[in-house]
């Protein structure tokens, strides 16, 4: 099997998960609950999300995907980060958000 073809059914198995819209949802849940977030005081209104990539994670006992995206400012400048872990069935494990 080629590596594109292997990244071909990754990506595949990302897209019947919804994992990005996935991750945009969770990361919307994150400002109903808070109006401000409380790193760098942070409004809705002052930030944009892009999709940034897929990961996959392979250890002895534990198989991961992980959909990251890019918190950016109104000007592109990218500003952080936040990140949903799941199983490979799709299953919500963890989620991050990193502000620089």
């Amino acid at each position: 099997m080629k590596n594109s073809e292997l990244e071909t059914i990754l990506i595949k198995k990302c897209e019947v998960l919804n994992l990005k819209e996935n991750a945009f949802t969770l990361f919307e849940n994150i400002f109903a609950q808070n109006s401000i977030i409380e790193l760098n005081d942070l409004s809705r209104e002052s930030i944009c999300l892009k999709f940034k990539n897929y990961s996959f994670y392979i250890a002895e006992n534990k198989t991961s995907k992980r959909t990251r995206l890019s918190v950016q400012t109104q000007q592109n400048d990218e500003i952080g980060w936040y990140e949903i872990e799941t199983d490979f069935d799709g299953e919500f494990l963890d989620e991050f958000l990193n502000l620089y």
